[in-house]
């Protein structure tokens, strides 16, 4: 008399695997980003709050809709032709208020593309 149980077997079920697949493969595209970010090295000026910008510095001022170039105004496309004239330039940029984030990054890439330009950033007051 044999003392072994015999056992049915039963045909593999995939499907609980299936599904951690697709809920990892969910998670690591909602995780993921497929943008390319903007990166800026950014230097602190070492004369503190009080420090102005260079006097032969190209003022830019940002706003939400316009930027201006020593108080004139100026399209995002005449932008860049218009500091490549100057060699090398060195740009002092403010922005009001309501200007975004998004908007300050397009025209510091914008600004970055110009050779051996020197970005300053100031503070609002």
């Amino acid at each position: 008399m044999s003392l072994r149980r015999i056992r049915k077997s039963r045909p593999a079920s995939i499907t609980s695997l299936i599904d951690v697949i697709f809920l990892l493969l969910l998670f690591f595209m909602l995780a993921s980003t497929f943008s390319k970010h903007a990166e800026f090295e950014i230097a602190a000026s070492s004369g503190g709050a009080a420090s102005t910008s260079a006097p032969n510095a190209l003022r830019l001022r940002v706003e939400p809709r316009q930027v201006f170039l020593d108080d004139l105004p100026l399209s995002e496309s005449q932008l860049s032709s218009r500091l490549q004239a100057h060699a090398p330039p060195i740009i002092s940029v403010s922005v009001t208020a309501p200007v975004t984030t998004q908007r300050l990054t397009d025209i510091l890439t914008r600004l970055n593309s110009i050779p051996d330009a020197q970005i300053q950033l100031e503070t609002p007051p």
